[in-house]
């Protein structure tokens, strides 16, 4: 009997099509016979990296050859300093699967009630992560932005290894 891990994906997954690239610029250019062009449909910049992006490449190559803080450094520290009914909230939701309907019951308050506190708690974790990452980089508030809708969608994720461990 074979495994196929197609199986493991959600239907909508395993229905996508593949990316299919658009074609070289070199060979655009032959097939039509011109010189010089510029590519506007492949999100391509013709100019290159703008300045901040080359030091950004420039600093990020001095320890490119360094695994990244696969601990979750700025995560557990976040998760430290989050008050202990929200740890519980957070637990009992992400790890234990509790639902926001029975939290709220447990807890004797709404289920709107139940869900704002769970928002407010993965928004405290949030706002505290990118806080410690903003400083560790020293980021701009716009750059640090761009990160962290990086660190928002895999933060119930992450959230919710930590607290197991915990």
């Amino acid at each position: 009997m074979s495994f196929d891990p197609k199986s493991l994906a959600a239907p909508g997954v395993r229905t996508l099509a593949p990316y299919v690239p658009g074609k070289p610029i070199e060979e655009l250019e032959r097939e039509y016979g011109v010189r010089d062009s510029i590519k506007l449909a492949s999100n391509e910049n013709p100019l290159g990296p703008g300045p901040r992006a080359l030091q950004a490449i420039a600093e990020a190559s001095r320890s490119i050859g360094l695994y990244p803080d696969g601990g979750g450094f700025a995560l557990k520290e976040a998760l430290a300093r989050v008050p202990d009914r929200e740890r519980v909230l957070l637990r009992l939701h992400l790890v234990n699967g509790v639902t926001v309907d029975k939290i709220g019951k447990m807890f004797d308050v709404s289920q709107a009630t139940a869900s704002r506190w769970l928002a407010a708690a993965r928004e405290r974790v949030l706002d505290d992560v990118k806080a410690t990452l903003g400083k560790q980089l020293g980021t701009t508030p716009e750059e640090l932005a761009s990160l962290a809708g990086l660190v928002a969608s895999r933060l119930d994720l992450s959230l919710s290894l930590l607290l197991k461990t915990r």
